[in-house]
């Protein structure tokens, strides 16, 4: 059988986020998405194990090889990234942006553009630092035409998942 897979995200020993799968966070708009994504991008920024209370009650499991941890936003400004990514780095105990983080601004991309560069990067990245931790997307429904298009949303799942696996993210 394959291996198990290891968890990155979870709650009291139960896995919320696993190794090449996806987890989804969704909720209407100011209800703390962008405060939940960054507790859990300070916990994979560490060598050890944060608080729960930094990390909002999330057990993330720690980046002790310093393997990439990636952060695609299609949302925010490019200010309001820079913001919460001081934040975060406030919240991970930190002065500076590991040089294994990789936080990166898409929304001025075309959708195209946007799956385009984050395929390539997720690449570039996984041969540089060796893997990768953590892969955040922050808005994936930017990346299609329209939600609401089953065939458009299926196709972009289906292209998420086979990145996961493949990079075992």
């Amino acid at each position: 059988p394959p291996d198990i897979s290891k968890s990155v995200v979870a709650v009291n020993g139960v896995p919320l986020g696993t190794q090449d799968n996806l987890f989804c966070i969704t909720g209407g708009e100011g209800t703390g998405k962008s405060n939940y994504v960054g507790a859990i991008l300070a916990g994979a920024l560490g060598e050890k194990r944060l608080p729960i209370e930094k990390t909002l009650g999330l057990e993330i499991t720690p980046n002790p090889k310093g393997l990439a941890v990636l952060h695609y936003d299609t949302e925010q400004s490019e200010a309001q990234l820079h913001k919460n990514l001081g934040k975060t780095l406030r919240r991970a105990s930190l002065t500076a942006v590991p040089e294994f983080c990789h936080s990166l601004y898409l929304a001025s991309l075309s959708r195209k553009d946007r799956l385009n560069l984050i395929r390539e990067s997720i690449d570039l990245f996984h041969h540089r630092h060796g893997g990768i931790h953590l892969v955040v997307i922050d808005g994936i429904a930017d990346l299609i035409r329209s939600a609401n298009d089953e065939t458009e949303s299926i196709a972009i799942v289906d292209e998420l998942y086979r990145l996961a696996g493949i990079y075992n993210t």
